[in-house]
């Protein structure tokens, strides 16, 4: 039967992946499309299977990512991928078994690549934290909301409206940051948050807020290499105060010093992950 008509009648789970599978294939002619997000075509069409995302919404997100798992050639079609996003996902799941105070963690993503990894790693434990997923492109919370489980919260918004706090995690994985004005406005924010909660590190003995921060230095945040990623790569401990660089960097602006403790280069040593200590 054609995948086109199996909304008429009761799907088994294995036909709403035939339609996943189906939607995330399609091919878009002079699309200058991000390939991490998904395409207004791949929401539009998915919404048409109301059968298909009901049934990943009703879904826990545990039941979820242990679903999703038997397909995730479906979200990681480059391989090389996947053991990147677990390594960050293992970050930040340690740091939470350690804080339990640690009730919601805020994060973003494009098809739900991260959040599937991260659901995974987190376990049952998955299903009693409060997890929000936030963007702003409208395009990608409507995809959020018809492929993510319900109790996952996916709202339209700017992850710089939220802050680190004593329960609450905030991971920013950038893909990239806009610019000078992406950039700017990550260093307006560090420098706004530098008062709130703080956590204390037993592995450093530094006060850490519940803030990580990933990046590409490639693309659109290729920029950012002038004030973070390559001056890291010349020290030989890691560790950079952010506000030893020149006025011009995107880091102008920061009034205290701000220690990034580098945890992951990432693939091809193009995708850093920090997290950041005051």
């Amino acid at each position: 039967m054609n995948i086109d008509y199996l909304h008429m009648i009761k799907l088994r789970p294995n036909d709403h992946f035939a339609i996943i599978r189906k939607i995330l294939g399609l091919k878009i002619p002079n699309s200058k499309n991000n390939p991490l997000q998904p395409s207004i075509e791949q929401v539009n069409e998915l919404k048409k299977h109301v059968q298909t995302s009901s049934f990943f919404q009703s879904l826990t997100p545990y039941k979820w990512a242990q679903m999703l798992e038997k397909f995730k050639d479906l979200l990681f079609i480059n391989k090389s991928k996947i053991s990147d996003q677990e390594d960050r996902a293992d970050i930040l799941v340690q740091h939470i078994i350690i804080r339990p105070q640690i009730k919601k963690i805020v994060i973003m993503d494009g098809h739900g690549r991260f959040l599937l990894t991260l659901l995974k790693k987190l376990g049952l434990r998955a299903n009693h934290l409060k997890i929000t997923v936030v963007d702003i492109n409208p395009v990608v919370v409507d995809w959020h909301k018809c492929f993510f489980p319900k109790k996952i919260e996916s709202i339209y918004d700017n992850i710089f409206n939220y802050e680190p706090s004593n329960t609450q995690l905030v991971y920013m994985n950038f893909c990239g940051l806009g610019g000078l004005k992406g950039q700017m406005d990550l260093a307006n924010y560090l420098a706004k948050i530098k008062n709130s909660a703080i956590v204390t590190d037993t592995d450093t003995n530094l006060n850490t807020k519940n803030l990580f921060i990933s990046f590409s230095t490639e693309r659109r945040a290729k920029n950012l290499t002038k004030g973070l990623s390559r001056p890291i790569h010349e020290r030989a401990d890691k560790w950079l105060l952010l506000d030893t660089y020149p006025e011009n960097t995107w880091l102008s602006g920061l009034t205290k010093p701000y220690v990034a403790k580098k945890l992951l280069d990432g693939p091809k040593n193009n995708f850093p992950t920090f997290v950041l200590n005051f």
